[in-house]
């Protein structure tokens, strides 16, 4: 009979082990189904970040090729400010020349040069 109880407190104790490898293995499942959905969560961190990323370096390359088309507009005004200086600067002294001679004229036929004021009416 011992023998009987033996084997009855041997099968007794395989069942507690047995059900305690279960309840672990469970716990493991668990474990494993959280470390998943945080992987999975770390993925699509990580994809948000690589798009926030990917539109940052666009960003950056549209600014730079602002800043190239800014410089070649500013390099284009300067060039058309002295261009428009300079035709100022030869319009003015056309029209100089031209009042010149026109006062010259003016005063030309109105008896101005013919030296005939000597003092003497």
């Amino acid at each position: 009979m011992s023998d009987q109880i033996d084997l009855v407190q041997a099968e007794n104790v395989d069942n507690a082990l047995m059900r305690e490898r279960n309840e672990e293995l469970a716990r493991l499942g668990k474990d494993l189904e959280g470390v998943n959905e945080l992987a999975q969560i770390a993925g699509d961190l990580l994809g948000e970040q690589q798009e926030i990323f990917d539109e940052a370096e666009n960003n950056v390359t549209q600014a730079e090729r602002d800043v190239e088309k800014a410089i070649d507009e500013l390099s284009t005004a300067k060039d058309l400010s002295c261009s428009v200086r300079w035709k100022m600067c030869i319009i003015a002294s056309i029209l100089i020349v031209v009042l010149t001679v026109i006062i010259i004229l003016i005063i030309y036929f109105t008896g101005g040069f013919n030296g005939s004021d000597d003092g003497n009416n």
